[in-house]
This record gives C-alpha cells, sequence and structure tokens, in this order.
C-alpha cells in the first residue's frame, strides 16, 4: 500500500470516529433522523405525546381453598429468558383468546403450570386486560390502568 494511500484511510477513519460526538450531538438536540442508528424495541409499547402506554395482563389462579395466587405472564407461559422476546410476544397472544384458553389442551398445561409454581388444586384462572399510560418520569411517573378485556376459566375437572 502506497504511502498516499495509507495516509488517505487513516484520515477517512480519523474522521469517522471523530464524527460519532456530532452524531450524538445532532439526534440529542434536534432528533433522530430517520432512518437512524437507534431504533424502536417493537415491544408492543406505544408512545402519545409524552405519554407511554402499554397492555399488561394480570394473570390470578384460584386454588380450592379460595387462595387467589398471581402469577407473572413469563413464569405461566414458561418462557426461557433468552427467548423472551418474540416468544413472549407470541405466546401472549394466547392469553387475549379466553376461547383458546378454555380448550382443554390449555387447562392443563395451566393445571401443570400452577402445580410447578406450587399452587395446589387450581380450580380457576382469571385474566384481566389492562391498557395502562404512564407520564413522563419528570411529573409524578404513576401509573394509570383501564380494563380493556377481563375472562375466567374453569380448571377444575
Amino acid at each position: 500500500m502506497t504511502s498516499r494511500r495509507r495516509i488517505a484511510l487513516r484520515a477517512l477513519f480519523a474522521a469517522v470516529l471523530l464524527s460519532l460526538p456530532l452524531m450524538i450531538v445532532v439526534r440529542e438536540s434536534v432528533g433522530e433522523p430517520y432512518p437512524g442508528l437507534y431504533q424502536p424495541a417493537f415491544d408492543g409499547s406505544t408512545m402519545r405525546g409524552d405519554l407511554f402506554g402499554r397492555d399488561e395482563a394480570v394473570v390470578m389462579v384460584r386454588d380450592a381453598a379460595g387462595e387467589r395466587h398471581r402469577i407473572a405472564v413469563t413464569d405461566l407461559l414458561d418462557v426461557p429468558e433468552l427467548e423472551r422476546g418474540y416468544l413472549l410476544s407470541a405466546t401472549r397472544s394466547a392469553l387475549r383468546d379466553p376461547r383458546r384458553m378454555r380448550t382443554p389442551e390449555a387447562v392443563a398445561y395451566v393445571r401443570e403450570r400452577a402445580a410447578e409454581l406450587g399452587i395446589d388444586s387450581p380450580v380457576r384462572l382469571r385474566v384481566t386486560w389492562y391498557s395502562t399510560t404512564r407520564g413522563p418520569r419528570e411529573r409524578d411517573g404513576a401509573e394509570r390502568g383501564v380494563v380493556v378485556q377481563a375472562y375466567s376459566v374453569r380448571l377444575a375437572p
């Protein structure tokens, strides 16, 4: 490689390296141009103005003694830690459909998972979906939820 090409390559590398902080300053001051370097998370969340919105499921299982147990969706669906992104999104859709959750296969699965999680004699599953919005952190940061769907599934044989 000639000396001139070597100098040109080093100059190009230095220009790219020095432009990185400039890109950050531009992104912070005027917003990120599209297509940008930072892509959205695609996690089902939405921004409306300065409010953050998302649908969340609350899963409760009642046992034969009448005690209620709250189960995390990730625990109920038994999604491995490394596969939570896509798999959790795909399997959570099953919780949206009461007919799907009332099939014998789904009922057997929920009974088995409840037993694995230490719940003896589960008799009822209750799924409540909330549409939540959270204000910016500078304000109160409190979460407000509205019930958008709720249903029960009988688990007792």
